[in-house]
């Protein structure tokens, strides 16, 4: 899915969400990055709410996948040398569904439980903002 037209970069796309929303309803399939982008380094990012508020909203199940390695793709290739990247897939899991509206701080809470819970499927090195303090390692 992609920003909508007239949408602005860093704001919430309601277009976006809704078409999410329904999507999810449906029994369809996303795919998001739960910062709401793609790290150029590698390394985690802040998440954003949006993933924690769809899974909340819907009750869809969250599958948690992470890779690294791809970040050095292209200099290894130019190089004339193959890059590692490596993918894993954790286990699925559920937010508690909340069909109407979800506060703030649970919204907070969820996204930092879903941060967490990629943080600790990363090496340190790609851990990024929840390797401070070893957040990831609770």
């Amino acid at each position: 899915m992609q920003i909508s037209e007239g949408a602005r970069l860093g704001e919430v796309d309601r277009r976006a969400l809704r078409k999410a929303l329904a999507v999810l309803k449906d029994g369809g399939v996303l795919a998001m990055a739960p910062e709401g982008t793609c790290s150029d380094t590698g390394a985690l990012q802040q998440g954003k709410e949006g993933t924690a508020y769809l899974a909340a909203r819907t009750g869809a199940p969250l599958l948690p996948v992470v890779a690294y390695g791809q970040e050095k793709m292209f200099s290894s290739l130019l190089r004339g040398r193959r890059a590692e990247v490596h993918v894993i897939y954790g286990r699925p899991f559920a937010l508690p569904s909340m069909p109407g509206r979800v506060s703030k701080r649970q919204l907070q809470e969820f996204t930092e439980q879903i941060m967490l819970g990629l943080a600790g499927m990363l090496p340190l090195a790609c851990r990024g903002v929840y390797s401070i303090g070893g957040l990831a390692d609770r």
